[in-house]
């Protein structure tokens, strides 16, 4: 939250709170698929994890790409509030997108 607030001076911290839940919950989504396609247990091996990227991993950065697409339109509004939170959820999206592909396998 700490950079959702820092990114835009003057969104306030009720602003980034709200984008802040709002992407953690979307970006949640993709990161259960990941992990439940990899299989129970703590480290999954390597042939796991590859079929969890080749069976989750398209529809997660669709799915991603769509919606930080749709909420990066709503950055061309007028009325500054909207426009604030169509950026922030777009770059908070795509920064849970790369979190999902680069940070977790690196975890595994």
């Amino acid at each position: 939250m700490v950079i959702f607030s820092s990114v835009t001076p003057g969104a306030g911290p009720v602003g980034s709170v709200v984008v802040a839940s709002a992407v953690v919950g979307l970006a949640l989504d993709n990161t259960f698929h990941l992990m439940l396609a990899a299989g129970p247990g703590g480290r999954a091996s390597r042939s796991r994890r590859l079929a969890a990227f080749d069976r989750v991993g398209g529809p997660a950065v669709a799915g991603i790409t769509i919606l930080a697409v749709g909420f990066g339109c709503l950055a061309l509004a007028d009325f500054q509030p909207t426009a604030r939170f169509g950026a922030l959820a777009a770059i908070g999206l795509l920064g849970a997108l790369f979190a999902d592909l680069v940070v977790i396998p690196a975890l595994w």
